[in-house]
């Protein structure tokens, strides 16, 4: 059995991030909230995630930033910006 799709949710707006990740959970994936930047960068440095969905407006770390060092930590995942 192959595991399951991974699906890291970043968005610092709390319902957003939330409803995304129940979104992606009711298609069948796992999916895993990050508020920020930061914390998205440490989780995708220690874990395996196959996507990634960041917002382009946070606070301190912007999303083209954060799209960036995550292809440098895991250049095989998929990042979609929104917004």
């Amino acid at each position: 059995m192959s595991a399951r799709v991974r699906v890291l949710v970043v968005d610092d707006e709390e319902d957003m991030r939330l409803g995304l990740c129940d979104l992606v959970r009711g298609e069948g994936y796992d999916a895993e909230p990050a508020a920020d930047g930061r914390t998205a960068l440490e989780r995708v440095r220690g874990e395996h995630f196959d996507l990634a969905l960041v917002d382009l407006k946070m606070p301190g770390a912007d999303g083209l930033s954060v799209l960036q060092e995550m292809r440098r930590a895991a250049p095989e995942m998929l990042v979609v910006i929104i917004t």
